[in-house]
């Protein structure tokens, strides 16, 4: 239930009043409440599922030392990934769970644009480049808490991308610990 990340269990079904018998609205305030919860729950297995498949296809792959992504082109030269689950085009959670197979040192220059990019991915994305990497030099205590423990430090679930923003928490802080020379 953290973000987006779908529910293991189902949402309860709200206790029946004690006047149902009795009080007409009150039965049907119940049953509509009732309606919502039933149906939020059959959503939740179709998320549950895709959310299960693709955390099941990156364990399956996670030893690889490389993996592709096949794509489609379509007649007006829109791409479309193949893979149903894991793939860069999908949900915030897949797209955290993919790196690149062949890491390279960030340089200074690198460093500058994955500060750039984990405020963006946290949201803060309407300042200047300067001002943007400035907010990730103010947070750099949050970022390396939620990078140290996660399950703890959960402000990186505030993030408009949390999951992301979670896999750049962990590459900033190797970035803090190797400084320029930490191969991303």
């Amino acid at each position: 239930g953290i973000s987006d990340m779908i529910r293991a269990d189902d949402h309860e079904i709200p206790p029946k009043p004690r006047d149902i018998d009795t009080n007409e609205e009150s039965r049907k305030a119940w049953r509509r409440a009732a309606a919502l919860t039933h149906e939020k729950n059959r959503c939740a297995v179709g998320n549950r599922k895709s959310m299960e498949m693709t955390l099941w296809v990156a364990h399956k792959f996670a030893d690889e030392e490389a993996i592709y992504f096949p794509h489609n082109l379509d007649f007006r030269g829109r791409v479309y990934p193949i893979p149903l689950y894991l793939h860069p085009q999908g949900s915030d959670a897949a797209r955290a769970l993919i790196h690149f197979a062949t890491p390279k040192p960030l340089g200074e220059d690198g460093a500058f644009w994955l500060a750039l990019h984990g405020s963006g991915l946290f949201g803060y994305d309407k300042d200047s480049y300067e001002g943007r990497v400035r907010w990730v030099e103010d947070h750099a205590d949050q970022i390396m808490a939620c990078a140290s423990d996660p399950y703890s430090n959960r402000w990186w679930a505030e993030a408009d991308k949390p999951f992301c923003f979670l896999a750049f928490c962990f590459e900033w802080l190797g970035y803090m610990i190797q400084g320029a020379d930490y191969a991303s």
